[in-house]
């Protein structure tokens, strides 16, 4: 469970479907199989981008809350396409308090597994840094592409502010599978309603670049970030019951 609490005292509960295993139906023999199912769902579209393929949910998905586990998954999602490897990927799609019938409160009262969390909610555009298995150089993502004004500008603040730590990073990624989502702060070219005075990049999360999702805990995301240097999102509050 996922809490986003604003300055005005506000807490937003985002619950995702988060599943221990595989569900039926999600279950493919490999990661070709599973790019195949993609490329052929209706509701998903590919940005091809040479070696690389962008992957998200067509906007009439979310209008029309066409879900599923390919849609729900298929969200800032990063794959090659030559060897099939997801190079960096974001969260599955998480829903709102309310908005379906296991995020009711009815429903939170009976499933919810306490202490639940909230993180603060930083003002900023999310930032994805992944890998190329091949030649061990970073990707730099934004949450759909990685050529656009947004990635190039993630690119930038991090090499400016952190460019000392990315090889770390590399051998972290290689070594444990894995890829990092930022919270990108960048006043000058995407102001947000809280206003911040400088450039910088927040960790928000630590993801195994696979097909289901899995993250790092709060506690061994903070020990990285302390040891790299890094700023990281800061929890605001601890709920222990309803």
């Amino acid at each position: 469970i996922t809490c986003r609490y604003y300055p005005n005292g506000n807490v937003i509960l985002h619950v995702p479907r988060e599943l221990a295993s595989p569900p039926e139906g999600f279950n493919f023999s490999s990661n070709e199989e599973f790019v195949n199912s993609l490329r052929t769902h209706k509701g998903i579209r590919e940005n091809k981008m040479g070696t690389y393929s962008s992957i998200n949910f067509k906007e009439k998905v979310f209008h029309s809350r066409q879900w599923d586990e390919l849609t729900e998954t298929a969200r800032g999602l990063f794959l090659n396409n030559i060897t099939y490897e997801v190079v960096a990927r974001g969260w599955k799609k998480s829903f709102n308090k309310g908005e379906r019938e296991e995020t009711k409160s009815e429903s939170l009262q009976e499933t919810l597994a306490f202490p639940v969390r909230a993180y603060e909610k930083y003002n900023g555009f999310l930032g994805i840094l992944g890998y190329d298995s091949h030649t061990k150089e970073p990707i730099f993502c934004s949450k759909s592409s990685i050529d656009t004004e947004f990635a190039r500008n993630f690119e930038r603040i991090f090499r400016e502010s952190h460019n000392e730590v990315l090889p770390k990073l590399i051998e972290t990624m290689i070594e444990s599978n894995v890829c990092f989502a930022f919270e990108v702060i960048d006043p000058i070219n995407d102001p947000h309603i809280i206003e911040y005075n400088h450039e910088h990049v927040v960790l928000l999360d630590v993801i195994e670049r696979n097909i289901v999702f899995k993250n790092w805990n709060y506690e061994r995301l903070c020990e990285f970030a302390r040891s790299n240097k890094l700023l990281y999102k800061h929890l605001s509050k601890t709920f222990d019951n309803w």
